[in-house]
């Protein structure tokens, strides 16, 4: 072949990964053809080969694969092929739990805890709407109720309401507690029936809105006041389960070392057995652990903490163990996601997320709490917000 001949996929720079990232639904070396939704997608078997289910199914001569599951869409297909491209998930409030409910059929656990990271940590009162509607179609409680307790202690954007099925509106309009005024929910109830007659083609009169807001209204002004609800706890570092070398701050979310024991650690007020624990971490020190352990974990033990992030090389480790990696030191912030219903904990760091299974964790414990291990003397810890 001359020197000068050159591919039709372009000239020879970029990365790997941009290399990698191209092909997602290209004809070029293409090996197999999705169907989703009807619409065929380009796909190569080496990099569907990352999840064992479709390994299984692509084994022989299998030329096309119809998608045929309901839940399973164009959106969340897109974005789980560029995951398994190129190791990059770009997410959405529209994408998020649809490529979750794909991540999870195909036994890809990393994106599913990173969708499961992403979706509680953006919750806004412009995206709580959007994330509660995916989240009761996708039927993923963990999620709804992450929305239900934001309702309850933040206003929200009522515009929104014009872009809720009526199953979240209900669900917003019936808890016992909710942070935005009277009068802005009747904005949004008025939003979402101009939509709604719009869509079923109902003329624009007042008896229209009445008929598509005949169950809803009831619900805007219950029988009974909303009472002001108690805010959560939040996570914060437990002095009776913190090493003598370890100081917490007095709002206990600051932790100092004091010296050199090997790796005191410190486990959190709070544990998680059901449902979606969420916490940031951030430090100055130089080779800190970040995970969970059981309560029943002694404070003192080396390596203080179950299952952890070693930041200093990004490797997480459960009992010494490396079991996966970021594969470079993981700087800055560190947002760990303890998901009980999934069993997974993941780590995001900067826009990646490394996860790994808890079941083994929670079938022998329980309960597992937020512990951090901290051996560099003069340096802190801190929690922050996720």
């Amino acid at each position: 072949m001359s020197a000068t001949s050159a591919s039709s996929g372009g000239s020879g720079g970029g990365t790997l990964w941009e290399h990698c990232g191209a092909l997602v639904g290209s004809a070029t070396l293409s090996d197999v053809t999705l169907t989703v939704m009807g619409t065929p997608i380009n796909a190569h078997k080496i990099f569907l080969s990352r999840s064992p289910v479709l390994r299984q199914l692509l084994v022989g001569d299998v030329k096309q694969l119809d998608f045929d599951d309901p839940m399973i869409s164009l959106i969340g297909v897109k974005s789980f092929l560029l995951y398994l491209y190129t190791d990059k998930a770009e997410l959405s409030v529209p994408n998020v739990l649809p490529t979750k409910y794909i991540a999870t059929k195909f036994q890809l656990p990393s994106l599913a805890a990173h969708c499961t990271a992403f979706s509680h940590s953006c919750l806004s009162p412009l995206t709580v709407c959007g994330l509660l509607s995916s989240a009761i179609q996708y039927e993923d409680r963990p999620l709804i109720d992450a929305c239900c307790t934001f309702l309850t202690y933040n206003p929200i954007e009522t515009e929104s309401f014009a872009d809720l099925s009526q199953a979240a509106l209900q669900m917003i309009l019936g808890q016992p507690h909710l942070a935005t005024p009277e009068d802005e929910l009747l904005n949004g109830c008025n939003q979402f029936a101009q939509k709604q007659m719009k869509e079923r083609k109902l003329p624009p009169t007042p008896e229209s809105k009445s008929e598509v807001l005949k169950d809803i209204l009831p619900l805007v002004t219950p029988p009974h006041p909303r009472e002001a609800a108690a805010a959560p706890a939040p996570v914060r570092w437990d002095p009776a389960r913190c090493h003598r070398l370890l100081t917490p701050s007095p709002d206990c979310r600051t932790l100092a070392c004091g010296g050199r024991a090997g790796w005191p650690s410190c486990l959190a007020k709070r544990g998680c057995r059901a449902g979606v624990l969420q916490w940031a971490v951030e430090h100055d020190a130089d080779d800190p652990f970040v995970g969970v352990a059981p309560a029943a974990h002694r404070t003192s033990d080396n390596v203080g903490v179950h299952l952890a992030l070693h930041v200093s090389d990004g490797t997480i480790r459960q009992k010494g163990m490396t079991i996966c990696s970021f594969g470079k030191r993981c700087y800055g912030r560190v947002i760990v996601t303890l998901d009980c219903v999934a069993k997974v904990l993941g780590f995001t760091v900067e826009d990646r997320t490394v996860a790994c299974s808890v079941a083994d964790l929670l079938q022998q414990y329980g309960e597992l709490y937020p512990a951090v291990s901290l051996d560099d003397p003069g340096k802190s810890l801190w929690l922050c917000d996720a």
